[in-house]
């Protein structure tokens, strides 16, 4: 659905403007809808995994230990071989982060990976096929960062501001302020620093990164920040703005972009024109006669971009392709 047929450019800025998030190169008009009338509630209470949000993917990585898997971290993907014949193994060489590497084979092959990191491995001839490359190509990379400016403590408790969201025009789009909340667990203080977090995406990434000197080479996007630079001053004067509020000088910062290798991105939209759940399903076993799935929240329907959507795709895939019953919990 082109956005203009469905909305007026001046109801697209005002989602965009009252959103935060710069959406107009973006998803489309029933995306935008979407997120104005279906998403949660803003106004509701924020909650989050104790001990942080981490504590998800270790658990999941644990418990896969526990069951007889082997986890390995910080690895590089050099090539994948699947070969035609039925019941022959695929051949995948993995690249350490010390420089070693060593060929590991599998009858089924199962890539939870976005779209860039499947396009950037060296070797994968399975990729230049039409219908594969089209499957890949379905959906685009959103452009985000944040940034974490650390305080001495969390001053916007002067505005009675103990957490959620904050919206502005202003470059920084969104804040979320962090640290010190007035529920925590009985093994964390409930005093001491305040981290305020500024979060853009789109069309706003662009601003930040002219601001910020360039990342260094194979960090990934991230980058320490002084309390003087650019990019936390910045940051600074507008929470000042957005909470009318005089804060307290700010200690450090961090910038995390998330546009940079390896990412690519930091969530995905179907492609203008493509989408829905069918080609969704497709997705998750691109060659019918192949023993290779992709999951993950770039190929998801619905909850796309959305650690849920990850999840779902997962699921979904090993109860219909895998053979899997569904918990009782999920049924």
């Amino acid at each position: 659905m082109l956005e203009t047929r469905a909305l007026s450019v001046e109801e697209m800025r005002f989602f965009e403007a009252s959103s935060g998030y710069d959406l107009d190169e973006y998803g489309t008009a029933l995306d935008d809808i979407d997120e104005q009338f279906l998403w949660p509630d803003a106004s509701k209470p924020f909650l989050t995994i104790a001990g942080g949000y981490q504590r998800l993917p270790v658990t999941l990585a644990d418990e896969a230990r526990r069951l007889g898997a082997s986890v390995t971290m910080q690895s590089e993907v050099m090539s994948v071989i699947v070969p035609e014949q039925s019941g022959a193994p695929c051949r995948i060489a993995v690249r350490g982060k010390d420089g070693t590497s060593r060929e590991l084979r599998a009858n089924k092959l199962i890539f939870a990976m976005p779209r860039h990191a499947l396009e950037r491995i060296a070797q994968f001839p399975l990729r230049a096929e039409p219908r594969f490359a089209s499957l890949i190509a379905a959906v685009e990379a959103m452009p985000a960062l944040k940034s974490l400016v650390l305080y001495a403590r969390p001053w916007w408790h002067d505005a009675g501001i103990d957490g959620g969201l904050s919206v502005t025009d202003m470059p920084a789009r969104m804040f979320y302020p962090v640290g010190a909340e007035k529920v925590r667990l009985s093994s964390e203080s409930a005093k001491g620093f305040g981290v305020l977090m500024m979060y853009c995406c789109g069309s706003s990434t662009g601003w930040w990164r002219a601001a910020a000197a360039a990342p260094p080479s194979n960090s990934g996007g991230f980058q320490r920040l002084t309390a003087d630079s650019p990019v936390v001053c910045e940051i600074h004067r507008e929470a000042e703005t957005v909470y009318a509020q005089h804060a307290p000088a700010p200690l450090a910062g961090c910038l995390q972009d998330w546009n940079a290798g390896p990412y690519g991105g930091a969530w995905h939209y179907w492609a203008l024109g493509r989408g829905g759940r069918a080609l969704a399903d497709q997705i998750v076993r691109p060659i019918t006669d192949r023993e290779l799935y992709i999951c993950g929240e770039a190929y998801a329907w619905p909850q796309q971009a959305w650690a849920e959507g990850a999840i779902d795709r997962a699921e979904f895939m090993l109860q219909r392709h895998f053979g899997l019953v569904p918990p009782k919990w999920l049924a």
